[in-house]
């Protein structure tokens, strides 16, 4: 581990030699970008939750949805794809 600044390596492909490949860096960045929104609705006090209730029923099924099919799809680990994150608990 180095304690010296080096932002480059984010864009050079050292990442990809400690076994993080492109869409595993993508998916990533995606949902730090994703966890920072929501973080900036909460600090502007808008309550996602009482929005989803609020909505029309098949809007929240869509959503609720959604959130599982995102688990289910992104809850894969390792270069083969072929086991499922959660099956070891």
């Amino acid at each position: 581990m180095s304690a010296v600044w080096n932002p480059g390596i984010l864009f050079d492909g050292t990442l990809c030699q400690i076994g993080l490949d492109k869409p595993d860096l993508c998916v990533g960045v995606i949902a730090v970008l994703v966890l920072w929104a929501v973080e900036r609705l909460q600090e502007r006090n808008v309550n996602l939750r009482d929005r989803i209730t609020a909505a029309p029923l098949p809007l929240q099924w869509g959503v609720w949805c959604l959130g599982v099919l995102i688990v289910v799809i992104f809850g894969v680990y390792g270069v083969s794809r072929d086991t499922f994150i959660y099956m070891n608990y």
